[in-house]
């Protein structure tokens, strides 16, 4: 899932692939500082207790 900017794809599950990937985003400063930001910014959607809380919200509408 992609919130914003905070994921990297990989299409080859390789460790080969994994290491370019990452090398590539190290490499690339301003595209590692936009998924830092956007992680920073987007912790609050990956919280288990508002997870839960909109589920609970949600099972009254179903």
């Amino acid at each position: 899932m992609d919130n914003g900017g905070n994921s990297l794809f990989v299409d080859t599950p390789t460790v080969e692939a994994w290491q370019e990937s990452i090398a590539r985003l190290i490499a690339d400063e301003d595209a590692y500082a936009q998924m830092q930001k956007a992680a920073r910014e987007k912790t609050e959607i990956y919280l288990y207790s508002n997870i839960a809380r909109k589920s609970l919200a949600d099972v009254g509408k179903a």
